[in-house]
């Protein structure tokens, strides 16, 4: 039961990862000064994420999610292990539990297996890549300008938080949908409703 709780959560990561890069981090906006008083840069990335990704999660999760991608970008850990480290930290509620077996029954009954669950996983680790490599490097070098831990984790979430767009979202999960038949497609977007928020985009 545990596998699409990661690929959800890898989805939403990837995405997040995905939007980035060097030249989104360049041309978004800072934070206004109002805002950077009243949230930390993991508690704004919390919020749109929630908002624009997946509500799937609680408050609480994605802080500990965050906190341990935010730690393992840190150590220079490689992509898929940090997507397989993320999980152990919290334990799903049970409506959390109600919908990941929801999904699983679904996608199992219209395709036969849940293998379309698993394409997924791997589609959101391979499109996270090259933007993960941006933060590895960016916390690289303020490692070596002797930047706290706390700094580079915050580091982390504002460069992730300030180039999370809507638009980027989009393309992520039609890039997703690319990867997959058009009946796995559906199946997932159908049986997955309370996982991720596909009725913002045009898919």
């Amino acid at each position: 039961m545990r596998r699409f709780p990661r690929a959800a959560a890898g989805l939403a990561l990837s995405v997040v990862l995905v939007t980035t890069s060097a030249v989104g981090a360049a041309q978004a906006a800072p934070p206004t000064q109002a805002a950077a008083a009243t949230a930390t840069p993991q508690q704004s990335l919390v919020t749109k994420i929630k908002t624009i990704v997946t509500p799937f999660y609680t408050d609480a999760q994605l802080s500990q999610i965050l906190t341990r991608l935010a730690a393992n970008v840190y150590d220079g850990k490689p992509l898929e292990a940090t997507f397989d480290s993320l999980f152990p930290s919290y334990v799903l509620t049970p409506n959390q539990t109600l919908a990941v077996l929801t999904l699983r029954a679904g996608v199992s009954r219209d395709l036969g297996s849940t293998a379309a669950i698993d394409k997924s996983y791997a589609a959101s680790i391979r499109s996270a890549q090259a933007s993960y490599n941006q933060m590895l490097q960016k916390v690289a070098t303020m490692k070596r300008s002797g930047q706290s831990k706390a700094r580079c984790a915050d580091a982390v979430y504002e460069i992730a938080s300030a180039t999370l767009t809507s638009a980027k979202v989009e393309q992520t999960l039609k890039d997703l949908k690319a990867g997959l038949t058009a009946k796995e497609w559906q199946s997932l977007r159908t049986h997955g409703s309370a996982m991720f928020l596909w009725n913002l985009y045009r898919l």
